[in-house]
């Protein structure tokens, strides 16, 4: 087709348009409808395709056609009225920011019908052996609120992996900025990198799903590691730490309290949160025949590793408060006193903030203690199980709860230097010359 050709002005059913055309469109015989058709839909973009609006360059390029031939084309588009023109007779092009539709604000009704979440959300429910992947809830939720927070719609995020990494990039600049609302009308400056890893997490596995490869160890804005991953590695309390804390408790709520039974059992055998509070408050009785010391073996059940875990409670303390609370009909841990669960699994982590701040511990690793109340414990329970077993990191694993020792190390178990000097001592030095 040459620029300046003469065609009628009819509507776009005009058997003008059917004629076949000399070029091919992608190697198959066309007419000049279908070559319309095709440089219309490259211009305004293809949400089904995930393909952003395209100019008249890129289009020649992708068609193998001239400019002036798209000129000639698109003079037939408006001439035929096969495309939206506005007060200048220029065809009608979205935004940018509008090219997948209107965005409008997603409950979680809206977000589900999304047929991209809800396929996504399919293959979260059955990706574990048929069975939902304990963080799909999370997962979902993260995304509702990247999409949410950056006005945009999931189509957007999985248009190519240049397009992703630089939604990525605002969402993160935004955030520390403090420029981005959250859907919930808050700013997250001050928390900012909680946040963007949250969704970023996400966002990563929808993307991955709807076939954007992101490497394994990838580094960048999109890099899967767990932020601050290692940095608590040392959060430990010595001996007499651990007996200020018992002594305030005791005073202050009595050895018969949730707190204390919380307590002991967190220091020792370092469950989970919802796995500690609510470990039932049956055991079996060890007496180790060479000294006579009496263990209590309970059992606590992990939701995140799917298996009941061994707790054994030596500390006489903890024995004598686990015991009195089964006496008078105490079934687990807590006692939810008419209260919902999540009531009072705050109203124990208010207490353990008191008992941090008691010791010394409010402003330590970042404020790590009263910001993570619960898993403190467990780290705290790591550390001194490490210590009591002179670094035994496969007794650790299975007291505290790990299938391996590599997370135990990454993230709990740096070895205090008196325990590390000690080791070096009994280490042989073989012969000498």
């Amino acid at each position: 087709m040459s620029s300046g050709s003469n065609f009628c002005t009819k509507d776009e059913k005009c058997q003008d348009l059917d004629v076949e055309t000399r070029n091919r469109l992608y190697g198959t015989k066309s007419n000049i409808r279908d070559w319309i058709n095709e440089i219309l839909r490259l211009m305004k973009g293809d949400t089904r395709r995930r393909q952003l609006p395209q100019n008249k360059s890129q289009i020649a390029t992708a068609l193998g056609i001239t400019r002036p031939t798209i000129n000639d084309y698109l003079k037939l588009a408006i001439s035929h009225q096969m495309c939206e023109v506005d007060e200048n007779d220029k065809i009608k092009i979205p935004e940018k920011s509008k090219q997948f539709g209107e965005w409008s604000y997603y409950n979680d009704d809206g977000f589900m019908q999304d047929p991209l979440i809800k396929e996504w959300v399919e293959n979260l429910l059955t990706k574990k052996e048929g069975k939902p992947i304990k963080t799909w809830r999370s997962r979902y939720s993260g995304l509702k609120r990247m999409c949410n927070t950056l006005k945009i719609k999931p189509a957007q995020l999985i248009i190519d992996k240049k397009t992703y990494l630089e939604i990525l990039k605002n969402l993160s600049l935004g955030l520390q900025q403090g420029t981005l609302i959250n859907d919930k009308g808050r700013s997250n400056a001050k928390s900012w990198d909680t946040a963007f890893h949250w969704m970023k997490m996400s966002s990563r596995d929808f993307v991955q799903y709807h076939g954007i490869s992101l490497p394994k160890g990838m580094g960048g804005v999109a890099s899967g590691k767990v932020i601050r991953h290692g940095q608590y590695a040392d959060v430990r309390l010595i001996d007499s730490e651990l007996d200020k804390a018992d002594n305030f408790i005791i005073e202050k709520w009595g050895l018969d309290s949730d707190i204390f039974r919380t307590w002991s059992l967190g220091i020792e055998g370092g469950a989970r949160k919802v796995s500690l509070l609510k470990t039932e408050l049956d055991w079996e009785e060890h007496i180790n025949p060479k000294n006579n010391k009496l263990t209590y073996i309970l059992k606590s059940y992990e939701t995140k590793t799917e298996g009941w875990w061994k707790k054994y409670i030596k500390r006489p303390l903890g024995q004598q408060s686990i015991r009195v609370a089964k006496e008078r009909g105490q079934h687990t841990v807590i006692d939810l006193q008419n209260k919902s669960f999540n009531i009072r699994q705050l109203e124990i982590a208010t207490q353990l903030k008191e008992v941090y701040k008691n010791i010394g511990k409010e402003f330590l690793h970042n404020n790590y203690f009263t910001r993570k109340p619960f898993h403190a414990l467990r780290h705290i329970a790591s550390q001194n199980q490490i210590r009591w077993s002179g670094g035994n990191l496969t007794w650790v694993c299975l007291a505290v709860g790990w299938k391996s020792d590599l997370e135990l190390k990454a993230s709990y178990g740096e070895l205090p230097a008196d325990l590390v000097l000690a080791m070096a001592d009994n280490v042989g030095m073989g012969a000498v010359a």
